[in-house]
């Protein structure tokens, strides 16, 4: 008989948790229940459980770039996390979620990490001009409105290549529907984001954006590990 790993456990209850998060938040904002906890605290748990996730792949790894710059992402996904969640400051919690889907491009793409920080980055010393021209001399626009612009663009760039991603062979074919799964639903969040920010009525936008986000989350955590070698070797952590 084929011995189970210690990690699978560890794994299955890290997913546990977030389930049972899931399904309370969710339940908790679509029957406006009153609790006696903050529920962002409940939710940054969740995002820092993802991290986790990640953590714990050790030399369960497709390539180990790849792990590498996946936990980079999360790490600064959930440093973001505490600036829109915890403690509101969102200009940079924007900007160093800009941080984290750059890691992700350079995990999706497979090239040297400096040739894609450095387009990126180009791509913002641009627009930071555009933005010093218009202020100057036409309106004044707000930086928040720059740095969220330069999110999206690294958004849909992303969720560009997570859904050609399987073309490209960098993951195995599993991995690679992980990853554009994981990247649509990350768009579906900001798209109710930008959504719940613009529009009137919005309770419905607002109960989608964790409805997808956390999803998001838990399928591009996941897709950093290599099955074949967690299921087939014996073993501790």
């Amino acid at each position: 008989m084929r011995r189970i790993r210690p990690k699978i456990y560890v794994l299955g209850a890290i997913l546990f948790m977030l389930a049972v998060l899931y399904i309370l938040f969710t339940y908790i904002e679509i029957f406006d229940t009153k609790i006696h906890f903050t529920l962002d605290t409940a939710k940054y748990i969740s995002i820092v459980l993802c991290l986790l996730i990640s953590l714990f792949i050790g030399e369960d790894h497709i390539t180990k770039k790849g792990r590498c710059s996946l936990q980079f992402a999360l790490f600064f996904t959930t440093v973001a996390d505490f600036f829109l969640l915890i403690y509101p400051k969102h200009v940079l919690g924007i900007g160093i979620f800009c941080i984290a889907h750059i890691f992700h491009a350079i995990r999706f793409e497979g090239r040297k990490a400096h040739v894609i920080i450095g387009r990126h980055t180009m791509s913002l010393f641009i627009l930071i001009v555009m933005h010093f021209i218009v202020g100057l001399y036409i309106i004044d626009i707000e930086f928040i409105y720059i740095i969220s612009l330069f999110y999206a663009m690294l958004l849909i760039s992303n969720v560009k290549r997570a859904v050609g991603i399987y073309k490209t062979k960098v993951l195995p074919l599993a991995n690679s529907y992980m990853v554009a799964i994981g990247m649509v639903l990350f768009l579906l969040c900001d798209i109710n984001v930008a959504l719940y920010n613009t529009i009137g009525s919005n309770r419905i936008p607002f109960l989608l954006i964790w409805f997808f986000y956390l999803p998001s989350q838990v399928v591009l955590a996941l897709s950093g590990w290599d099955y074949n070698k967690l299921l087939a070797k014996g073993g501790s952590l």
